[in-house]
């Protein structure tokens, strides 16, 4: 295994915990209703290897295994990722400007979150429009602020390119 590899592999290990870990420390605002997901600033780090996107899915997985909705979490979480982030990395791929990247990303998550206002509705025979718009609204305003945060820290220095 080259350094290449090893760094890649180290890069992604740190992001999967830290989607993990800010999930459960924000545990309260992480599920349900609220679904202000801090992890979920994470999902930009695409934009610097398309490939961590595995490392966000596989942070998901774990921190939603821990969901009061179990395995169904796990499977909804998991699969609205991997759509949004693939549906991201697809729509982008010829974007070069840097801030159009970031909202196709928050746009596409928070419109996915329909994904998890049904498994709520399922779940807790909640009404689907006004739990569309708590989930879609919290991812929104978190990967928005991600946006803002990726721009301050890796579009003025260099650390995207070291993580790449």
């Amino acid at each position: 295994m080259n350094n290449k590899n090893i760094k890649f592999l180290a890069t992604s290990a740190i992001i999967t915990a830290l989607y993990v870990t800010l999930t459960l420390v924000f545990g309260a605002f992480s599920f349900g209703i609220v679904n202000f997901r801090i992890a979920s600033m994470l999902n930009h780090v695409i934009f610097i290897n398309k490939k961590y996107a595995f490392a966000i899915i596989l942070g998901c997985g774990i921190a939603n295994s821990t969901s009061p909705l179990g395995l169904m979490d796990v499977l909804v979480g998991v699969s609205m990722n991997a759509i949004a982030l693939g549906l991201t990395i697809l729509i982008t791929s010829k974007m070069s400007y840097l801030p159009a990247k970031l909202a196709v990303n928050t746009l596409t998550i928070a419109a996915l979150m329909f994904m998890v206002a049904l498994e709520l509705v399922y779940a807790f025979h909640m009404p689907f429009l006004a739990t569309y718009g708590t989930v879609a609204l919290g991812q929104f305003v978190s990967v928005g602020i991600g946006a803002v945060l990726y721009q301050v820290v890796f579009g003025r220095t260099k650390l995207a390119e070291k993580l790449a």
